[in-house]
């Protein structure tokens, strides 16, 4: 039987609930009993809603989730809610501190402040065992990213610069906006230089070899240019 390979879930693409959402609708306040609907997101994008009955108390206090999944079946898990004291002042003199809430993963037993969705339930990124999109790229992929970031942040600061009320200079002396915005610039091309020759690196020491399978086979390697950043597609050198 075939073995295929398993990839890890990406982060950014599980639906989830924020324990930030409880704080909003007023929920987590001392010996208070609520019922309300909490958003199930995917990015910044809400998808849907599920059922949450909310109990704090000084001794204990939960959360359950209520839902239907696919098979029209109602589903109902509880989750601690741990309160963590605050250093911040509060506004409660019966409190005289804030009081942060976190959800409790139901498997790992740590603090999160999202709940991931699965099948078998809502649990903590660290018990998915998903990756950020950025882990499941690659190092040059992630260099060639910064690097568009960057020239779309330079010609973004440029744009400004050209409107009509920026001054670059003012009675014959630059502005300390037009200075600190050339400072700017140049140390995001400093940053972009830095980034190409790191991708230019890259791929000298991460040659493709192609191995023939004849007898005394050959390596074909491709070595990339030391000027344009992109690799030199011409004259390959061969070694027997």
């Amino acid at each position: 039987m075939a073995n295929y390979k398993r990839f890890r879930p990406i982060i950014e693409d599980m639906p989830h609930i924020r324990c930030s959402q409880l704080r909003e609708f007023g929920v987590l306040k001392p010996k208070n009993i609520s019922n309300v609907d909490l958003t199930i997101w995917i990015g910044e994008i809400p998808v849907g809603k599920i059922w949450c009955y909310c109990s704090i108390s000084e001794i204990y206090c939960f959360a359950n989730l209520s839902w239907i999944n696919d098979k029209k079946e109602n589903k109902t898990q509880t989750v601690t809610i741990q309160k963590k004291e605050s250093n911040l002042i509060s506004h409660d003199p019966r409190t005289g501190k804030n009081s942060l809430y976190f959800f409790e993963c139901p498997e790992t037993k740590k603090r999160c402040r999202k709940l991931y969705f699965t099948p078998n339930g809502f649990v903590s990124r660290e018990a998915l065992g998903a990756l950020y999109q950025d882990q499941a790229q690659s190092k040059l992929i992630r260099q060639f990213i910064k690097q568009f970031k960057i020239d779309e942040l330079v010609g973004k600061i440029i744009q400004d610069m050209k409107k009509p009320y920026y001054k670059n200079i003012y009675k014959g002396v630059i502005t300390k906006r037009a200075k600190k915005d050339l400072m700017r610039v140049n140390k995001l091309v400093e940053q972009h230089k830095r980034l190409t020759q790191d991708s230019i690196d890259f791929l000298n020491e991460e040659e493709i070899k192609i191995r023939e399978t004849k007898k005394g086979f050959k390596v074909i390697t491709r070595v990339a240019s030391g000027n344009s950043g992109l690799p030199d597609m011409g004259e390959l050198p061969e070694w027997d």
